[in-house]
């Protein structure tokens, strides 16, 4: 009888996937149902970024790609939500540099052909794209749910624990996401701790 061999990197890029792709099932009822405002900006720029990303984890071979495809898919159908519900843009000069960077990853690959230098170039952007968000946040910690965010950060858990070699290409996006994603939940959950410590 031939044995089957389980590789446990595949599986916990799997359960990657699985958990980035189920925090946009949440986000995407609570942006129907009017409970959330998302920043639509933000998203379109991490949307252009994704599948950058995406195309480069699969040019590289990268197990980083379940991740971004979850990602690319994911920020699909919230932007095809928010149009249907008619979400704010919010567009600024922030929203167009993040943009114009990720253009910058795109040529630099056509010339110099690095994928380090696409992925550096990528979490710049995520960088950039992500202000806006994070303004908001600070403003309003309840505009954005805290489930979504939960479960995109624990993907990114199982994204990193299936890196095979901790190179820029294979290292660099999970461990920045969980960063970014992390720094978020703080915001989220730090009003809403303050306002049980109000409630005792």
């Amino acid at each position: 009888m031939q044995s089957i061999v389980i590789d446990a990197k595949f599986v916990l890029a799997a359960f990657a996937f699985l958990f980035s792709a189920a925090a946009y099932v949440p986000y995407v009822h609570a942006i129907r149902h009017s409970t959330v405002r998302p920043t639509m900006s933000s998203w379109i720029a991490w949307g252009l970024m994704d599948v950058v990303l995406l195309w480069t984890a699969i040019s590289a071979k990268s197990l980083m790609a379940f991740q971004m495809a979850a990602y690319t898919i994911g920020v699909s159908i919230v932007l095809m939500a928010c149009v249907s519900r008619r979400a704010y843009l919010g567009w600024n000069k922030l929203d167009t540099q993040c943009v114009g960077i990720v253009v910058l990853a795109v040529l630099s690959w056509a010339f110099f052909g690095s994928p380090s230098l696409v992925i550096v170039l990528c979490l710049v952007a995520a960088f950039v794209g992500t202000w806006p968000l994070i303004v908001n946040l600070r403003e309003d910690p309840m505009r954005e749910p805290a489930l979504p965010w939960v479960l995109v950060s624990i993907g990114s858990v199982f994204g990193i624990l299936a890196i095979r070699e901790f190179t820029i290409v294979n290292a660099a996006t999970p461990i920045v996401f969980l960063l970014i994603q992390v720094y978020i939940l703080k915001l989220i959950f730090s009003h809403r701790f303050a306002e049980a410590m109000r409630d005792q």
